[in-house]
């Protein structure tokens, strides 16, 4: 895949923008951002932009920092993608990753995408979204900072306590922001 392009996009007149934007987010791993008075869409993998001393975490009332960890039971040992196979006469085709050597693994999921690709590089996404998923499966942080934090949005990347995270929702009130941010591993992408 080059950067920016795709082979082909199936849509309808029924599917939102947003649906459709978010199609495209889940294979090519981008999330979309609000910010300076424009949508940006930021691709993931990238370094991350701020390292979080523990001392700027701010108490709501609540602990200073809170993590809500997933069930390792769901974590997929199979996934499989189904995809539109471009050589392949955009028939349906599908690619699997397996991860069958983590004893953490049980579950099998399946992921459809509208999006037109090759079978290597539907491999490839699919080996990224598996990697991705376990990651995330670790768990959700939530944290607040000070308004010397206003510059973090949305899809940035940062690390608190040596952990990687990635920044899925802000809550901006006076004095304070909240954040919500899944854990992320630069090597999954």
């Amino acid at each position: 895949l080059v950067e920016g392009f795709c082979d082909g996009f199936s849509t309808t007149d029924g599917q939102t923008a947003s649906a459709a934007i978010e199609a495209l987010a889940g294979i090519f791993m981008f999330d979309a951002s609000n910010y300076d008075a424009g949508l940006h869409f930021i691709p993931r993998g990238g370094a991350h932009i701020a390292v979080i001393p523990p001392g700027d975490l701010i108490d709501t009332g609540r602990q200073v920092e809170t993590t809500t960890r997933r069930d390792a039971i769901n974590i997929p040992k199979v996934m499989n993608l189904q995809y539109l196979d471009t050589e392949g006469g955009l028939t349906p085709d599908k690619q699997t990753s397996d991860r069958s050597l983590d004893s953490r693994a049980s579950a099998e999921s399946r992921q459809e995408t509208t999006v037109i690709m090759r079978a290597d590089d539907a491999a490839r996404a699919v080996t990224i979204l598996h990697k991705v998923s376990i990651e995330e499966q670790r768990g959700e942080k939530q944290f607040a900072l000070s308004d010397n934090w206003l510059g973090l949005t949305v899809a940035d990347v940062v690390r608190l306590n040596d952990e990687r995270l990635r920044i899925t929702s802000v809550d901006i009130d006076e004095g304070v922001q909240k954040y919500k941010a899944v854990y992320d591993r630069l090597s999954a992408y």
